[in-house]
């Protein structure tokens, strides 16, 4: 995708505010001044005219009666929401919100008419960005990791956005995503280098009437959004539009009433666990690697498929069990070993990999690397074909700790290659010796809850001593605190 009407944002060092990657409010939008790095488009400000704007006044009536219904669930001071139109080359920035605008760092009058690359920086990896356009030329949703700038001070910051189509009687109008500035949970996970990626394929093919979308929260989930004309008002639109643009049409694999449900995997009846927690399934999992190297666990982690959903799985070893599984492995304690994926300290085999279990396809492109971004951004060396066919191209650029990228295409019933393996100092687990009781092996699953964007983090006992195993369980809730619920599942 190319920069749309309006032109680049500048790297002008007079841009440069204060900041942190905490994940909170960097600059609020009303603070945004037009400066030598401010793009040219209107006055500062959060610009809450936006259906004045040329480019709003482009739109057909359809798109605008659909951006309205849209605007009308969010709050805009919370809700990290851009919109773009596809239908227009470039596939230019239609709406962002408040919450948007303080992320990204930049208002409403910059970003409105600009191709969403403005975000995008060096460290951006281009692996996830190539996968993202492929994804968006095709009309798909797609889930995406990824390094973005903001525009006040070029600051690097983690994005987790999904990136949602938008349908009218099966006309591809618009693209809808939303944004998470993960910068402050990312940089506490010292242990391993988080990834950039992009998830697409037929696992986010599920498919949702307008109406029935609720809030942001709703549009947590990467799947297609289907709008008919009793959905939304058409009357009373005065504005011209453009009715005459070119669309796309909608694929004829299913529709809201006969296209796949949501599925969510069988629950094991023995576990214990935490549920109904709003964060992203990626972090959670790179989360439970990051608490297993504190603890000094072996553990290896997937991505697989079951019963069509996607289930991060990890299987972790605790006590004598651990420190077999680690001596059997090679590994040193005390610091003596060694792993590709270097940090300090020795090393444990805690690796993750990515598998399709049943039989479904799909396609993610990953990049090891620890950077801090955030946003929806194009490729600088994306093609004005992708814009114009599809919308929206996240990119990012960050801090880069690291070296090296992986690519990943999940084929039918075969494994990806595993990712670099996470490192780690002992594989003794805290309270008692190796040996006492014999140890425990578990499987850590991490799980969609519902449809609504919530997952639930389960622990299952493979072999090995229920007290241990209990001892694992409660080592996990206390580190995992701040994330979890504290609600003990049933077993």
């Amino acid at each position: 995708m190319a920069t749309g009407e309006g032109g680049e944002a500048s790297d002008d060092p007079s841009c440069v505010s204060g900041g942190s990657g905490s994940g909170r409010r960097k600059r609020p939008a009303s603070e945004l001044s037009s400066s030598s790095c401010a793009l040219s488009g209107g006055p500062p400000g959060r610009g809450g005219d936006y259906e004045q704007m040329e480019t709003f006044q482009k739109l057909t009536q359809a798109q605008r009666a659909i951006i309205r219904r849209v605007v009308g669930m969010l709050d805009t001071e919370e809700d990290s929401v851009v919109i773009t139109n596809p239908l227009q080359p470039q596939g230019p920035i239609v709406y962002v919100t408040n919450a948007w605008q303080d992320m990204c760092g930049y208002n409403m009058h910059q970003a409105v008419g600009q191709n969403p690359r403005l975000t995008q920086g060096e460290g951006t990896d281009p692996d996830t960005v190539r996968t993202m356009k492929l994804a968006l030329s095709s009309q798909q949703p797609c889930r995406v990791r990824i390094i973005n700038y903001r525009g006040y001070n070029r600051e690097p910051f983690w994005n987790c956005l999904s990136v949602q189509p938008i349908f009218f009687n099966s006309e591809l109008v618009l693209f809808a995503a939303r944004l998470q500035d993960y910068s402050h949970r990312l940089s506490q996970l010292v242990s391993l280098q988080p990834a950039q990626f992009c998830k697409t394929g037929d696992l986010y093919q599920m498919r949702v009437r307008l109406p029935e979308l609720r809030s942001a929260r709703s549009l947590a989930q990467a799947r297609i959004i289907e709008v008919r004309s009793e959905d939304v008002d058409l009357s009373g639109d005065e504005m011209g539009g453009h009715e005459g643009s070119p669309t796309t049409t909608l694929p004829e694999s299913g529709s809201a009433s006969g296209g796949p449900a949501m599925q969510l995997p069988p629950r094991h009846v023995k576990r214990l666990g935490f549920g109904n927690i709003a964060l992203e399934p990626e972090y959670l999992l790179d989360r439970l690697r990051h608490e297993c190297a504190s603890l000094q666990l072996p553990c290896h982690a997937q991505e697989v498929r079951v019963a069509g959903a996607e289930v991060m799985r990890m299987e972790v070893t605790w006590g004598a069990a651990a420190s077999s599984s680690a001596a059997s492995s090679g590994v040193g304690f005390g610091g003596g070993g060694s792993s590709s994926s270097s940090s300090s300290g020795g090393a444990a085999d805690c690796s993750s990999s990515s598998a399709v279990a049943d039989g479904g396809s799909g396609s993610s492109s990953s990049s090891r690397g620890g950077a801090v971004g955030g946003g929806m951004a194009a490729a600088d060396g994306a093609s004005d074909s992708a814009a114009s066919a599809g919308g929206l191209t996240g990119a990012s650029s960050g801090l880069s700790a690291g070296s090296g990228a992986a690519s990943t295409s999940c084929a039918s019933a075969s494994a990806a290659p595993s990712l670099a393996p996470l490192p780690m100092q002992s594989a003794v687990g805290p309270g008692g010796a190796a040996g006492a009781g014999g140890g425990v092996r578990a499987l850590v699953h991490v799980m969609p809850d519902g449809s609504d964007g919530t997952y639930s983090i389960s622990l299952m006992r493979l072999v090995g001593d229920t007290f241990e195993f209990h001892a694992l369980y409660r080592s996990l809730r206390e580190r995992l605190a701040d994330i979890t619920t504290q609600t003990k599942m049933a077993r």
